[in-house]
């Protein structure tokens, strides 16, 4: 049996509902660019924490920002909500992003690992863009500062963490901002996701003075994009832009 970063053995198949996929303890991703092969390590089991494995929309939300190209992240402070292993937020970093990685402290030790493990080919000042940091859903801001870019992937399949989540968006992103999501479309809460966003955007339902409106979805016959091989859900891509709402 292989065994992974934390010492368990990856048993030879997981079960998902009616899914049985393997659940390999080491991801490579080589870069578009050819230039560095991406190592991310996960826990076969979980270690308790759904964001210490990898997912689909992570894997998706990577490609697509490292399309995106360093010019889009130029000049740029950006973060990544649950992160879990780090892989899109790391993809995003080497792609040229200053970024914060951020999810429960259980995870910390992970993400920092998978970080240093890709930063190590870089040239020293490439590791100072990129951090990991513990954010809890709903505690306020505490980086001083707000954000260009916010990306997540997978962060929208449980109904009772929607509104939480999108206090958070409002806590974080500055007016003008975009977020970045990877979701699966079959998920039951997305489209209660979708009902929420548009309540940000009337003031009674809002006491940020933030909200969103739904720039471009990307499906996933318009991304074209690595998977991984047992595929659970269709991801599509939706930019979500903050604005400022008026002020009676």
């Amino acid at each position: 049996q292989e065994v992974d970063l934390f010492g368990e053995a990856c048993e030879g198949s997981s079960t998902w509902g009616k899914w049985t996929f393997r659940v390999q303890p080491l991801l490579e991703l080589p870069l578009l660019d050819g230039s560095q092969t991406v190592r991310i390590h996960q826990n076969s089991k979980g270690i308790g924490e759904l964001g210490s494995r990898l997912w689909d929309g992570s894997i998706v939300l990577a490609r697509f920002v490292e399309k995106l190209g360093p010019q889009f992240f130029q000049d740029k402070k950006c973060i990544e909500l649950g992160c879990g292993t780090g892989l899109a937020g790391i993809v995003a970093g080497l792609t040229g992003a200053d970024i914060i990685l951020t999810d429960k402290a259980a995870l910390l030790h992970l993400i920092n690992y998978n970080i240093e493990e890709n930063f190590k080919p870089r040239p020293e000042g490439w590791r100072k863009r990129i951090d990991a940091q513990e954010l809890l859903w709903g505690s306020g801001n505490p980086f001083g500062h707000q954000f260009d870019v916010l990306l997540g992937a997978d962060l929208t399949y449980d109904f009772e963490d929607l509104p939480v989540l999108i206090s958070t968006f409002q806590d974080l992103i500055r007016e003008g901002g975009v977020i970045l999501l990877a979701f699966g479309v079959e998920r039951a809460a997305i489209p209660r996701f979708f009902e929420l966003i548009e309540e940000t955007r009337s003031q009674a339902n809002n006491q940020r003075n933030i909200g969103f409106e739904v720039g471009r979805i990307w499906k996933e016959d318009e991304l074209g994009q690595l998977k991984v091989p047992s595929t659970i859900y269709t991801i599509h891509i939706v930019e979500l832009y903050a604005v400022a709402l008026q002020t009676n």
